[in-house]
């Protein structure tokens, strides 16, 4: 079994200890805060749809954007059952372009984070920036750089009864490899084993790694704000002129 596919299937039931209702209302908030209560937007990294539709619900005219085909076949089964019709977008978040001009692009669950490489991370913002209207917003959230260093030598270990996995941590040149695996419950009661790792690194040693000199030319603010119960930190940008670094 392919492990996004793995990893679609059993997502939602990983996730279900997030507040999806409170942090889409924060990151609306800081939408707001900035002057854009509607109008397109787009949701990187978007996985299962939790988010999608609940900015949908928000006024937004939405569109889903993942690298996951099967992420996107779970978010496109939760969002009709929801009665929610958005474009889904199967693209790496580190090299799209839209059609037109929108006017904020969202992207939470540390989705930076797994971007490990500086050409990605600078992909992203660049095609973020260049899919923007002018004094358009990107919000996103992501784990610290100190927060992944703690999780280096972790292990975890959780059985959902039809859904359990094994979770090892090791950090290396900032890079934090997650080792999991799945083990899903057949209808004969057997289980499937499945390895899906995944990599991530935190913001502070993407900024160091060129002096903080990685975000396109046009960018106004960069502004960190506190996230709801602390679990990672939320960043902000409105494009226009060229920052100071």
């Amino acid at each position: 079994m392919h492990s996004y596919e793995t990893l679609a299937a059993c997502y939602d039931a990983l996730m279900d200890d997030v507040d999806y209702d409170r942090w889409s209302a924060y990151f609306l908030s800081l939408l707001k805060s900035h002057g854009t209560e509607r109008g397109e937007l787009l949701d990187a990294a978007c996985g299962t749809g939790a988010l999608t539709g609940r900015l949908f619900r928000a006024g937004f005219r939405v569109s889903g954007l993942d690298v996951s085909e099967e992420m996107l076949r779970v978010a496109s089964e939760r969002l009709r059952k929801q009665g929610i019709r958005c474009p889904l977008i199967c693209r790496d978040m580190a090299l799209f372009s839209l059609p037109h001009k929108i006017d904020a692009v969202v992207c939470g669950c540390d989705g930076v984070n797994y971007l490990t490489r500086d050409e990605d991370v600078r992909g992203f913002f660049k095609s973020a920036f260049d899919a923007l209207k002018d004094g358009g917003v990107l919000v996103f959230d992501c784990s610290s750089a100190q927060k992944l260093r703690a999780m280096d030598g972790q292990f975890y270990a959780e059985d959902r009864g039809d859904v359990a996995y094994i979770w090892n941590n090791v950090m290396e040149n900032d890079v934090l490899t997650m080792d999991l695996s799945f083990f899903i419950r057949r209808d004969d009661g057997l289980y499937v084993r499945d390895a899906s790792p995944a990599c991530a690194r935190g913001l502070a040693s993407l900024r160091s790694s060129e002096g903080g000199r990685f975000f396109p030319r046009g960018l106004l603010r960069f502004r960190r704000n506190a996230a709801p119960e602390g679990r990672r930190r939320s960043h902000r940008f409105r494009r226009g002129k060229r920052i100071d670094s």
